[in-house]
C-alpha cells in the first residue's frame, strides 16, 4: 500500500487530492500519485464515492467535498518525497500500516475488498442517508 506522510499534521494516508479545472477523478489521482510520490500508476477501478461532510473556513466559506476513491496499481518508480505536502512517503505491506486515523483505514479496507459495485457513502449524520452497495 503506498502512503504518505502529511507534512502539515504527521497523519499517515492514502494519496490524496483535488481535482484541477477540466480534470476527470481517474485522472487527477494518477496525476496526485505522480506528484506527492514520483510514483507512476494505474488506475484498476473506482471503489467508493464518498459525500464528506460540510468544511466551514474561517471567513464562513463553505464547502463540501465529493471523495472518489480508487484502487491502483503501481507501474514504475521509487517512492519519494517530492512536494512540501509530505514528509514521508513508503510502501508498506497491509498487516503492517501505521498508524492512521479510521476513515483512512476504512478507505484501504473498501479498496481492497472485492465487489462488483461502487459503495456510495456519506460522512454525514443522518438516518436517510446510508452506505449503498
Amino acid at each position: 500500500m503506498l502512503l504518505v506522510q502529511r507534512a502539515d499534521d504527521g497523519q499517515w494516508t492514502p494519496v490524496c487530492g483535488i481535482i484541477e479545472p477540466g480534470e476527470r477523478p481517474d485522472e487527477a489521482i494518477l496525476r496526485e500519485i505522480h506528484e506527492e510520490t514520483g510514483v507512476v500508476a494505474e488506475v484498476v477501478r473506482l471503489v467508493r464515492v464518498n459525500v464528506a461532510a460540510p468544511v466551514t473556513y474561517p471567513n464562513g466559506d463553505q464547502c463540501q467535498f465529493l471523495d472518489h476513491d480508487f484502487l491502483c496499481r503501481w507501474v514504475s518508480g521509487e517512492p519519494m518525497v517530492d512536494d512540501d505536502e509530505s514528509s514521508h512517503t513508503g510502501f508498506f505491506s497491509i498487516d503492517q500500516l501505521p498508524p492512521m486515523v479510521p476513515r483512512h483505514r476504512r478507505r484501504i479496507e473498501t479498496a481492497l475488498n472485492p465487489a462488483d459495485t461502487v459503495i456510495m457513502s456519506s460522512d454525514m449524520v443522518s438516518p436517510d442517508i446510508q452506505e449503498v452497495r
